[in-house]
């Protein structure tokens, strides 16, 4: 079958680690379908509303759809007319790939806000059902309410006109239906991808050795992660914390937060690296280290157990989902960050590292994902699913 994935951010020429996710299940859909990705970006950088750039071809055609954010430069204008460069520069490509290679079997849409907004037009001028599949943290409840109504509004009509709807774990599924945005929620989960990175140190290393891969947004805690790094240093059990990702701006930040705090010298940042120069890191470190306030599944906590690395992250619902005793441990408190650290290292012999990559290969693989999605666009009833 033919497949759009309307996507609402993903992997770009400007910013290669948004969606990274997104282009995970674009790829198991190619591995059955032949999938067409639409990404709008916007940028002041082009001549005219809106410009296509094809990044690839078949079975997976990626298209970069460019919108001009500052066509016109005045206050109100400026707005209008990028949401006109948004929204006609994706129907209009649409148009001509249907025209060209006739029409898409199946609309995918990836994250509400903004390509649902396409979503629903198609839905309601061309009577075109779409699926849906969220991926975002700001469906869950409390922080769904704290949205503005009108996106409130324009969310919950995206969700509610969807045919299907899916979340990628059990916890979002649950968290849309409590929100009463579906009445049934489908999982479809995403993917830890094959590889050949394993954990081979059957100790930790002196000073233990922490990493953590993010954006390094608030949400995501870092200086928690800091102030029990200087709390773990004042022990015996002294420690290095590996930081990779996150803006340029974001890694000022917390350079300076290091210095004030006196550990300096005892964090390294990496900043952005490609997934499998991370994967590659994993494998030599002894510890990876989270502290979000939330997360709906987190990639890159599976991923390093998929190296083999145990896991220290709060005792938060999508975590729970992932680690276990075999794979880490679960804190609930920042000030038990330091002593949950120093726990994992005295239990470090019970974390078999093949046994924690193969429950994590065989749960989220690429096959497993182009299976699931097979029964998706047939049928979803062979799928897990949450129900109101």
């Amino acid at each position: 079958m033919r497949v759009l994935f309307l996507t609402s951010f993903y992997p770009s020429t400007d910013d290669p680690a948004k969606g990274v996710f997104i282009r995970k299940h674009a790829k198991a859909a190619a591995m059955n379908h032949q999938v067409t990705v639409i990404n709008p970006v916007g940028t002041n950088t082009i001549k005219g509303i809106s410009k296509a750039v094809i990044l690839g071809r078949s079975p997976l055609e990626e298209i970069t759809l460019y919108y001009n954010t500052h066509f016109i430069n005045l206050p109100v204008l400026k707005n209008i007319f990028a949401f006109i460069g948004f929204f006609w520069g994706i129907i209009k490509q649409i148009g001509i790939l249907e025209k060209t290679s006739g029409k898409f079997d199946i609309i995918h849409l990836h994250v509400s806000l903004p390509s649902g907004i396409i979503a629903l037009y198609l839905h309601y001028v061309k009577r075109r059902n779409y699926i849906l599949t969220e991926h975002g943290s700001n469906l869950l409840v409390n922080n769904f309410n704290k949205l503005s109504f009108f996106n409130r509004f324009l969310i919950r009509l995206i969700i509610r006109k969807s045919s299907v709807a899916t979340a990628v774990s059990q916890y979002q599924a649950r968290e849309m239906v409590a929100a009463k945005l579906k009445d049934k929620v489908y999982i479809l989960s995403n993917i830890v991808e094959a590889h050949e990175q394993i954990r081979t140190h059957l100790q930790p290393h002196q000073p233990i050795q922490l990493i953590h891969v993010s954006n390094l947004a608030a949400v995501k805690q870092v200086d928690g992660i800091m102030e029990a790094l200087k709390s773990l240093n004042k022990t015996s059990q002294t420690a290095i914390l590996h930081i990779v990702g996150g803006s340029p701006e974001a890694i000022a930040h917390y350079q300076s937060l290091a210095k004030k705090i006196g550990i300096a010298g005892d964090v390294v940042f990496h900043g952005w690296k490609p997934g499998s120069d991370v994967l590659s890191m994993m494998k030599t470190m002894d510890i990876f280290i989270l502290n979000s306030k939330h997360e709906t599944f987190c990639v890159v906590a599976a991923e390093a157990i998929s190296c083999g690395i145990p896991v220290v992250s709060p005792d938060i619902p999508a975590l729970r989902e992932l680690v276990d005793e075999h794979s880490g441990l679960l804190f609930k408190y920042n000030s038990a960050i330091a002593d949950t650290i120093l726990e994992t290292c005295r239990r470090y012999s019970h974390y078999n590292p093949e046994t924690m990559k193969q429950s994590m290969t065989q749960r989220f693989s690429e096959e497993q994902l182009a299976s699931d999605i097979q029964k998706l666009y047939a049928s979803p009833q062979g799928l897990k699913v949450i129900t109101g």
